[in-house]
């Protein structure tokens, strides 16, 4: 964190590299290295609990109206919402309660889908 914007340290994700531009106030922008950083999506960390184990983050402003509420836009970049959790099996419990969050906040719900990583492979890539 601490970071200046214009400084883009390097994160090792799999076998890809991918350029971390990192901003105060829990935004960031994320891009593949071989890209310019001009072409770096927003990543805006709405709601964070390190002990409870989840991030609420946004692709950016939400500046669209939704079905129930704003969301962000459509395409590769100022677009999406994600829910991360630390365990691979579903909490449903943590889910909705981020899922509140979210809604208290006016985030467009329907955007979110379901994703079943139970049968994913649970090897840590450092």
């Amino acid at each position: 964190m601490g970071q200046d914007r214009g400084q883009s340290p390097r994160h090792e994700h799999g076998d890809s590299w991918e350029k971390f531009a990192v901003e105060w106030n829990g935004k960031l922008e994320v891009a593949p290295c071989f890209l310019p950083s001009i072409a770096a999506g927003p990543y805006w960390v709405i709601d964070y609990d390190e002990a409870a184990g989840y991030a609420l983050i946004s692709g950016g402003a939400p500046q669209n109206e939704g079905t129930d509420g704003c969301r962000t836009g459509s395409g590769t970049n100022n677009a999406g919402l994600w829910i991360f959790t630390r365990s691979q099996k579903r909490d449903e419990a943590l889910v909705q309660k981020v899922r509140s969050i979210a809604a208290q906040k006016g985030f467009d719900l329907s955007v979110l889908n379901d994703v079943d990583q139970t049968e994913c492979s649970e090897q840590l890539v450092v």
